[in-house]
């Protein structure tokens, strides 16, 4: 994860971003899965990429 607090004329903004990348290893379970897996070994694979614009500012 990485953030970033702006100052100056953007005092309250704050940025963040976070990335996770997941590989599955082993054998298929015989479970209904709601994603579709991928690959031979039909392992489902997760990335994950999300940004986070947050605004707040005090009355």
């Amino acid at each position: 994860m990485l953030s970033y607090r702006f100052s100056g004329p953007l005092q309250g903004l704050s940025l963040s971003w976070l990335n996770s990348i997941h590989r599955s290893r082993g054998e298929l379970d015989n479970i209904n899965r709601t994603a579709n897996p991928v690959g031979s070994a039909m392992l489902e694979r997760k990335d994950v990429n999300r940004l986070y614009l947050t605004w707040s500012r005090t009355f």
